[in-house]
């Protein structure tokens, strides 16, 4: 007891764990300040505030961008990666973005204009992150795509089944003599819809108008697999739908409500 007590007091009193000692290597804990320059240190704070407010500015744009294709052409667009990636560098340097890849130089003469007009509204000037800019651009790309991919596997079938119950007026008609009739008949819709093997062109008898509503969200059945198991494995197939079924919250962000819900959002005005 005598000598652990010692080993004990001579570590404490030690500047090094003994661990460390062996290894012949130290690791001690300190703040930012202490190791950078404050030159280099304004320098960093400033290049994350630009990623941070540009990865911002994207998210808007998207929205925005969502909102003007349902008013123009009465639907809304598929997003991918090249699309995320084009907003970005639009948003970054909009004049000096010459992208070689079809995909993403078809991007960019769509979303052009449409940046231009944001730009405008939101009084924001284009960041011109450079020369340093394609690996943060790469990496919000990932998380602003991985980020719609979670919204819509965690929301979109939650959402489907309120607008089914929604449909039915399951909560107004609580506890009066149709509630249990209601009920069988969304419970049926359900299952129907979530079947294995779901069949848009053979439908429950009875409840018609709701599933010709059903099938205006053109959910991209396969004929082999269930819904649920669908929106987990490709949820950006589902993403018109799931912003059909937000339609009335998407559609509330006109022009200046979305320059309105930035200010109130963003960290870096």
């Amino acid at each position: 007891m005598h000598a652990r007590k010692k080993r004990r007091i001579e570590a404490q009193q030690s500047d090094v764990p003994n661990n460390q000692q062996k290894n012949g290597h130290t690791c001690r804990k300190t703040s930012f300040d202490k190791v950078v320059h404050q030159e280099y240190k304004d320098t960093i704070t400033a290049y994350i505030k630009s990623i941070h407010l540009l990865g911002s500015h994207a998210t808007f744009f998207i929205k925005y961008y969502m909102t003007w294709e349902f008013h123009n052409n009465n639907k809304f667009p598929m997003i991918d990666s090249d699309c995320i990636e084009a907003v970005l560098y639009l948003l970054n340097k909009p004049d000096r973005w010459n992208p070689k890849n079809i995909k993403k130089a078809a991007w960019k003469e769509i979303l052009y204009p449409l940046v231009r007009d944001y730009c405008a509204l939101m009084d924001f000037n284009p960041l011109t992150i450079e020369p340093y800019d394609q690996q943060p651009i790469n990496y919000l790309t990932t998380a602003l795509l991985t980020n719609l991919k979670v919204n819509v596997q965690e929301h979109f079938m939650k959402m489907l089944l309120k607008f089914i119950n929604c449909r039915f007026e399951i909560r107004q008609n609580r506890g009066k003599p149709s509630f249990t009739e209601l009920l069988e008949k969304s419970k049926k819709v359900k299952d129907w819809i979530c079947s294995e093997n779901m069949d848009p062109t053979r439908q429950p008898l009875g409840i018609e108008t709701l599933t010709d509503e059903l099938k205006s969200l053109n959910l991209p059945f396969d004929g082999k697999n269930d819904l649920p198991y669908l929106v987990k494995k490709d949820p950006l197939l589902f993403l018109p739908s799931y912003c059909v079924l937000n339609q009335q919250r998407l559609l509330s962000l006109q022009r200046f409500a979305i320059k309105k819900e930035y200010d109130s959002k963003s960290c870096y005005n």
